[in-house]
């Protein structure tokens, strides 16, 4: 399920305590926040004890340790409850939302309370939240309604405790059963990749307060027929007409069963239609006839001959001049084994440098204007002197340079750049060590 649904954009998740970017240990330890934590929102804003909801705010410290405290308070009563999945942007961690999905404590009487999150003494504001009978887990929305074969479903609704299972019955009779975690609104599986063309039903079971209860049947259809790829071009990256983006879509999963999928660019009488890079992949020209300024953009997919419907259109901004490369992260690699990740991402707090040794490989991700990471050229820089590297393609994503066993010590700078394409030379530094 895409964190996407949750309305953030979320760059890190947070699970069982275990900080990661991808599957990254993160290395370097946040600065320190200089102001207390901020509630936003509940959702939903009513629930019952033992289920859980999904908290938006502020610098609530998820990102660090100690983790923070979740109070529950009512006329001077203090319950402590907890949380389990988070999540939150790498741009910044002091003003950009971040998530919790909090447990409500099984002690919480019926009536009104106010939640608060404590980090490190730090108390945010009170957010009040209506606490009802132990209830049945309530299915409002289930999204996409129509899904191939193993792809992700998520359902939007509310009294899902912490530890549930979705039951999932399919057109010839088979049920699946299998635990899901929660975003406190959301829950989310995915269907088996042989699961047969029909009708599917699927219910939430829980057990709350020593009660097994079931949620309400909502329905969608599986079928092994091409479906519109949902695309949200408005959260795209923009880039000239030419140059190569990425689609953000609401479900992956039309392009796990795609054979082609193609992309209509729209502006007024001009009209193209350009293919991804791969069936199964997000990355995309944007076509050289456009021009500078608002495109319409509406996808569809191909399987066996047969096309999907298009998608719904959204806009998409052409930009006038080219792009560069913008890089998130880099990791550096030692025989074998993540040594350390830098964040480079717009707005995050960055290091002054980065420390690597002779053969270190470092791994590279981000948004690449280009249709393969080797067309770039990676250049290290230093008075004087600089060393051209050739890189190696990971994914539409993601390349890897070695550092050169002959550098010299020192402080190196980082430029990528490529044919048509503004160079940029990385905010942080590379430090040689012997």
């Amino acid at each position: 399920m895409s964190l996407a649904a949750t309305g953030c954009a979320i760059t890190s998740v947070q699970t069982s305590g275990v900080t990661t970017v991808g599957d990254i240990p993160v290395a370097d330890p946040p600065a320190p926040y200089t102001e207390p934590p901020q509630l936003l929102q509940i959702s939903p804003r009513e629930s019952t004890a033992g289920s859980t909801v999904r908290v938006e705010g502020y610098r609530l410290g998820v990102d660090r340790s100690p983790r923070p405290e979740v109070l529950f308070v009512r006329k001077g009563v203090v319950v402590r409850g907890s949380y389990g999945n988070s999540g939150y942007s790498l741009k910044d961690l002091s003003h950009e939302p971040q998530l919790m999905a909090v447990q409500l404590s099984d002690d919480l009487s019926s009536g009104e309370w106010e939640l608060i999150i404590d980090r490190a003494g730090q108390r945010s504001n009170p957010l009040s939240l209506q606490v009802g009978d132990p209830t049945a887990p309530r299915l409002d929305v289930l999204e996409p309604a129509f899904v191939n074969p193993g792809s992700g479903v998520s359902i939007r609704g509310a009294y899902f405790p912490a530890s549930h299972l979705i039951e999932v019955t399919y057109a010839n009779g088979q049920t699946t059963r299998g635990a899901a975690s929660t975003w406190g609104d959301v829950v989310g599986f995915a269907t088996p990749s042989d699961a047969p063309d029909g009708e599917a039903t699927v219910r939430v079971h829980s057990r709350t307060a020593g009660m097994d209860m079931v949620s309400n049947a909502l329905t969608f259809q599986v079928t092994r027929l091409p479906l519109p790829l949902t695309i949200l071009p408005h959260l795209m990256r923009s880039v000239r007409a030419g140059q190569w983006t990425y689609l953000e879509v609401h479900s992956s999963g039309p392009l796990y069963w795609s054979e082609r999928t193609e992309v209509e660019f729209r502006q007024g009488r001009r009209v193209a239609i350009a293919a991804t890079v791969r069936p199964d992949s997000a990355h995309i020209q944007v076509p050289r006839a456009l021009v500078s300024g608002v495109a319409t953009l509406r996808a569809r997919t191909w399987r066996s001959g047969e096309v999907s419907k298009w998608s719904d259109s959204g806009t998409y901004a052409v930009t006038p001049t080219a792009v560069s490369v913008a890089i998130d992260t880099i990791s550096v690699d030692r025989s074998g084994g993540i040594q350390k990740q830098v964040n480079l991402a717009e707005g995050s707090e960055l290091s002054s440098r980065f420390r690597v040794l002779r053969g270190d490989d470092l791994t590279f991700h981000g948004m690449l204007p280009v249709r393969e990471p080797r067309s770039l050229r990676v250049t290290l820089s230093a008075a004087r002197r600089s060393h051209r590297l050739t890189p190696e393609a990971i994914d539409d994503y993601s390349f890897r340079v070695r550092v050169p066993a002959d550098l010299e010590p020192g402080l190196w700078s980082i430029v990528l750049s490529a044919r048509g394409m503004p160079s940029v030379t990385l905010p942080v530094p590379m430090q040689l060590t012997e």
